[in-house]
């Protein structure tokens, strides 16, 4: 999750500026080309991915990525992008939206269907995205360019990544784990925050079956909702969750 870059108060940087960013990017270097440096965040992540939809022996019928807002206030998404690339692709695929989400609130992306699976609930931005049903990396981007390489985590643009399956990028050490035909993946929350570490392999968990509840615009926000609840225990003990 990323906050939006502040801007500049005066376009020249002293030396000892230029000499922390020249060290910042030596060091993002050295982390290889598949760590994300955690950058600033937003309040707004991508909560849950299904990629199956249609197939046979599918969940549901149709693929989707559902967002969800951390904020405490209302976040204006303007002219956003959710974009897709498979797991070791290095263009990406967009869905272009706009939509203000309330505080708690969640968006719903229809992607690509099929004719297997129950129906996908009503969608707020009706995309077409293939997903695939284990292995791939999908972007949240505050502008509707496209994003290019491997990995572009740690692009300014990108509000929120994840990476699952074999994927070659994600946030923090390692993709989150594959779902599959009947699973979906999901942030790891609890009765009080959604949980973003910038850690894909540990912010999100497989559900299946009755946990694999798609929320949209209509859904109640967080956190008087209490369908589909992610165990808290899941989540590292010597970490803190963060809070939006």
């Amino acid at each position: 999750m990323r906050l939006l870059p502040q801007s500049p108060t005066s376009s020249r940087l002293s030396k000892p500026a230029h000499w922390s960013r020249a060290l910042l990017a030596i060091f993002t270097s050295a982390l290889g080309a598949n760590s994300a440096f955690a950058a600033p965040s937003t309040s707004v992540v991508i909560s849950q991915v299904y990629g199956a939809g249609g197939n046979t022996g599918a969940t549901l019928n149709r693929d989707f990525i559902e967002l969800h807002s951390k904020s405490t206030s209302s976040v204006i998404c303007n002219n956003w992008s959710v974009q897709y690339s498979s797991a070791a692709g290095t263009t990406w695929a967009s869905t272009i939206f706009s939509a203000t989400i309330p505080p708690g609130g969640y968006l719903l992306v229809g992607a690509s269907s099929g004719t297997n699976g129950a129906a996908l609930p009503a969608v707020d931005v009706n995309g077409s995205l293939s997903l695939s049903a284990t292995n791939g990396k999908i972007a949240l981007v505050n502008t509707n360019t496209a994003l290019t390489g491997a990995n572009p985590s740690a692009d300014p643009t990108v509000v929120d990544f994840v990476g699952f399956g074999t994927a070659n990028g994600f946030e923090g050490t390692a993709a989150a784990p594959a779902p599959s035909t009947t699973t979906s993946i999901a942030r790891v929350r609890s009765a009080t925050t959604t949980i973003d570490l910038d850690a894909n392999n540990t912010d999100f968990v497989i559900v299946s079956g009755a946990s694999i509840v798609p929320k949209n615009s209509a859904s109640t926000v967080f956190p008087a909702d209490t369908v589909n609840p992610v165990l808290l225990s899941t989540v590292p003990a010597d970490n803190s969750p963060s809070v939006g």
